[in-house]
């Protein structure tokens, strides 16, 4: 029988990686006879492929990894900011709107179209029987498009995202809030106005953006004809399925098209802590431990690193431990030396560079009583997944909606509300002081209790994994 092939095709940051590689390994751990599963990314993605496959026993190298030559996601958008005297992260709303077509297509028109072409020769060079696309992977898209193959979509994003032009257009208007503004859910009389100059300035500055004009220009000459792809990554299309790893209790309300598919948090699976790293299991045995974790792409000035740890010791009781990634924190022994000053502090504060262990198996410990973060899709599934109560310190456009996401599924709190992307001491140390303590912590701790069992439920990387095969199967059938 001749071998069946699924190629996954994604951009290399852990954001929108994860919930690739996880789905990946399931399919190769069922160990299907004649099945190969490649995967296509960037360089910076080739070293954590690795690591999980020689954990995986895949000694028959079953699990291929295709290097896409050209410039990441993230490494495009920072040349970009540096160029425009900014980075990523932005206030809540207008901020937004006159650097996003910049940072959503960071590329020159040459270097978009030469990944475009890297992908078609993977694509060539598999043969692929299933494609399965990173729904913000415009190039991805475009090479499926070129070389007239079907894709079907895995999205790390939550749902509600995925399909909100599938939504009715007074609800997308009136009732549903612009990511990157931080606007609530459901959109309040006094905030649909702002909504909508918000949709106005985002239409605005799109249509005027030259670096999105290149590119367009580029993708036609070449016969892409259709929309931007990452213009169109909100809206299901009926000729293909989208995966996603939500479950309705972490979302807002929505029509689900018939073609989304809910699986829950999507995560590899990973060895627990005790195995990974028992010093810091045996650290959290010690009593109540608040997580903070702010994601890849983020450093600390002094100033910064100063209100975060004045906030995180405001907001818990002398008993409470914090543990901490800071990645550069031997830059700041000034602020650690000034704020920790009694030696019960100094124990209980730990402040590393890096986890040997994965974020989600510190969740799990029995001991974690909240998780802060900057609301990437990641963080807020492996949280709802823990069933652990969170904090969302939002930095860019959609960590702002699942900031009010989380608070409208009473699952945490949006925590520099009055600052973002900034951190206020003493706005975090409230927000820390309702997820922990009291009866509002009582009620966090229970929803967030009882939405963790929904998410397990739902199957996860399994169901992504069954979806897949079927999707495999469908094809070879049809072929």
């Amino acid at each position: 029988m001749a071998p069946q092939r699924i190629l996954f095709l994604t951009h290399c940051e852990q954001g929108q990686s994860n919930v690739q590689l996880a789905t990946a390994f399931e399919i190769h751990s069922r160990a299907v006879p004649g099945l190969e599963v490649h995967f296509a990314s960037f360089a910076e993605l080739r070293k954590r492929f690795e690591r999980m496959r020689v954990a995986a026993g895949d000694d028959q190298e079953r699990l291929t990894f295709h290097t896409i030559a050209g410039v990441t996601q993230f490494g495009a958008m920072a040349r970009v900011g540096a160029a425009m005297g900014t980075d990523f992260r932005h206030a809540p709303m207008f901020d937004l709107w006159p650097k996003f077509a910049n940072m959503m297509v960071p590329w020159t028109p040459e270097e978009y179209m030469a990944i475009v072409d890297e992908i078609l020769s993977v694509i060539e060079a598999v043969d692929p029987n299933l494609i399965i696309v990173d729904t913000l992977f415009g190039q991805a898209v475009d090479a499926c498009n070129l070389a007239h193959r079907q894709y079907h979509v895995l999205s790390p994003i939550l749902p509600s995202i995925v399909c909100v032009q599938n939504q009715s257009l007074a609800h997308q208007l009136l009732r549903y809030p612009l990511c990157g503004t931080g606007l609530p859910y459901p959109l309040t009389l006094t905030s649909i106005p702002l909504n909508l100059a918000n949709i106005a300035a985002m239409l605005y500055h799109g249509m005027r953006s030259p670096q999105l004009k290149g590119v367009n220009a580029a993708r036609v000459a070449r016969g892409c004809s259709s929309l931007y792809p990452g213009l169109d990554c909100m809206r299901v299309s009926p000729e293909r399925i989208y995966i996603t790893p939500g479950v309705r209790e972490v979302d807002v309300p929505f029509v689900k098209p018939p073609t989304l598919r809910l699986c829950g948090p999507i995560s590899a699976d990973f060895a627990s802590i005790r195995e990974s790293d028992p010093a810091l299991a045996s650290w959290l045995d010690r009593g109540e431990t608040v997580l903070m974790i702010m994601g890849t792409h983020f450093d600390y000035d002094e100033p910064l690193a100063r209100r975060v740890l004045t906030g995180l010791l405001g907001g818990v009781d002398a008993g409470t431990q914090i543990l901490w990634k800071v990645p550069n924190r031997k830059e700041l022994d000034v602020v650690f030396d000034e704020l920790l000053t009694t030696t019960r502090d100094r124990e209980r504060v730990r402040a590393v560079t890096w986890f040997d262990s994965e974020p989600a198996s510190i969740l799990e410990h029995e001991n974690v009583v909240c998780y802060i973060h900057h609301g990437g899709a990641n963080s807020y599934y492996e949280c709802a997944r823990a069933g652990k109560p969170q904090i969302v310190l939002p930095q860019w456009a959609d960590t702002y909606y699942n900031a009010t996401t989380a608070e409208y599924a009473g699952l945490g709190v949006y925590g520099n509300q009055t600052c973002a992307p900034d951190v206020d001491a003493k706005e975090l140390s409230v927000a820390l002081t309702r997820v922990t303590s009291g009866q509002e912590g009582a009620r966090f701790r229970e929803r967030a209790r009882e939405v963790g069992v929904k998410c397990r439920e739902a199957g996860g990387r399994k169901r992504a994994a069954d979806i897949v095969l079927a999707l495999l199967n469908d094809s070879v059938e049809k072929a």
